[in-house]
């Protein structure tokens, strides 16, 4: 084995150590450097990562932090539908009104902890959302506000 080889192969070793210990446990779904042969240094996605066909409209994706060493984000694309929803207004509860504050506060309107209580707060973002897309500024989120929700 000549120099150069040996110098090759130890730098790989070296460079597997090091992302061995800077790549947290349990990173399933980020993507990792690889050192190909000759050095070459490439980055492989781990875990089920999907391209979208050209053409097509992805929705607004939602950040998730990830708690444990490391501290890394994972990006989750989830559709929001609008079809099939009930009419929310100040006092009503349950997994629309969830919904609807996971989705004003992706949408950057402040309405607060995603609870299922339609309560000041989000009723202050549904109106602000509203008035941004030029709806009537009621607050009470009917089908229209749910069809612009869903557009963004």
């Amino acid at each position: 084995m000549n120099l150069r080889a040996v110098i090759v192969v130890a730098l790989g070793v070296v460079t597997t150590i090091v992302l061995l210990t800077i790549v947290p446990k349990g990173a399933a779904d980020e993507a990792v450097p690889s050192v190909a042969a000759g050095g070459a240094v490439t980055t492989l996605p781990l875990g089920g990562t999907t391209t979208a066909p050209s053409g097509t409209t992805t929705p607004t994706p939602t950040t998730t932090g990830k708690s444990g060493k490391g501290n890394g984000t994972t990006t989750t694309t989830t559709p929001f539908v609008a079809t099939g929803r009930s009419t929310v207004k100040l006092g009503s509860t349950g997994d629309d009104v969830t919904a609807l504050q996971q989705r004003l506060n992706a949408l950057g309107y402040n309405a607060g902890t995603a609870n299922g209580t339609f309560g000041a707060q989000t009723q202050t973002a549904v109106e602000n959302f509203q008035k941004a897309k030029n709806l009537a500024a009621d607050g009470v989120v009917g089908p229209t506000t749910w069809n612009a929700l869903a557009t963004g």
